[in-house]
């Protein structure tokens, strides 16, 4: 049985999962995983030549965010003076 709870995706047991399951990572925040469960359902073929398990792990997400630029400081400064705006409105 899939368990959604495992941190790494290879060992969540997807491959016996049952069809029904799809239709809820139809309405997923992630995009990919909604593209990818809605081909599936129409019959779709997915064309991807990485390794998913591999590509949309814990440690790859983790290596994205820890080699991450940073934002600059204008960025930051646009973002936190419009929620300033917003709160005072």
């Amino acid at each position: 049985m899939y368990d959604p709870l495992k941190r790494e995706p290879k060992w969540a047991n997807a491959e016996s999962s049952a069809l029904f399951e799809l239709i809820q990572l139809t309405y997923h925040t992630h995009p990919t995983v909604k593209l990818w469960a809605t081909k599936l359902l129409e019959g779709e073929v997915i064309n991807y030549n990485g390794d998913p398990l591999l590509d949309f792990g814990m440690a790859n997400f983790l290596d994205r965010i820890a080699y991450k630029n940073p934002k600059s400081v204008e960025k930051i400064a646009k973002f936190s003076s419009g929620r300033r705006m917003a709160a005072t409105e």
